[in-house]
C-alpha cells in the first residue's frame, strides 16, 4: 500500500521516471511508406495502396511503456488522408518527447500481378494436396530413419 500513497510536494516513481526520461534520438524514429500499387489480374484491374508502418523508440523498457509500433496493411487510394492521420496520432506524441527522426515517403508506383481468388484457392488446394500425400512416419519407424 505504500507504494500507492501520493505525498504532496514529492514526485512518485512514475511521475519522476517521466520526468528524467530522454528519448535516444539516434536510435528512435517513426517511418510510413506509402507505395501506390497497380493489381492486374486475369479478373481485372484495381489500385490501392501499400502501407508500412514503423516506430521504434529507445531507450526500452521507458516510463512509457512503448516499445514500437509496427504495421503493415492495404488500403483504396482515397484513403491515404486518413493512413497519415493515424500516423501521426501515434507519432506526433514522440515528436513532442524529442523524437527528431519521423518522415513520410512515397514510393514509386508498382505494378502487381495477382492471382484471381480461384487460382488462389487452386494454389492453396495443390499445397494442402502435396503436403497430406507425404508419408506419415509411427514412432516404430522413427527409429529406422
Amino acid at each position: 500500500m505504500l507504494g500507492q500513497l501520493k505525498i504532496p510536494g514529492i514526485p512518485t516513481t512514475e511521475e519522476e521516471g517521466r520526468a528524467n526520461f530522454k528519448l535516444d534520438t539516434e536510435k528512435s524514429f517513426a517511418l510510413l511508406v506509402i507505395t501506390p500499387i497497380h493489381a492486374v489480374s486475369d479478373d481485372g484491374e484495381t489500385d490501392y495502396i501499400d502501407v508500412n508502418e514503423t516506430i521504434e523508440i529507445e531507450p526500452y523498457p521507458n516510463p512509457y511503456g512503448f516499445g514500437g509500433m509496427w504495421g503493415h496493411g492495404w488500403h483504396k487510394p482515397e484513403e491515404e488522408k486518413k493512413v497519415i492521420a493515424d500516423f501521426h496520432h501515434w507519432a506526433d506524441p514522440w515528436v513532442e518527447r524529442g523524437l527528431t527522426r519521423m518522415e513520410i515517403k512515397h514510393a514509386p508506383k508498382e505494378t502487381r500481378y495477382v492471382l484471381t481468388e480461384a487460382q488462389r484457392q487452386e494454389q492453396i488446394n495443390r499445397l494442402h494436396r502435396q503436403s497430406s500425400g507425404k508419408a506419415k512416419v509411427t514412432p516404430g519407424q522413427q527409429a529406422l530413419i
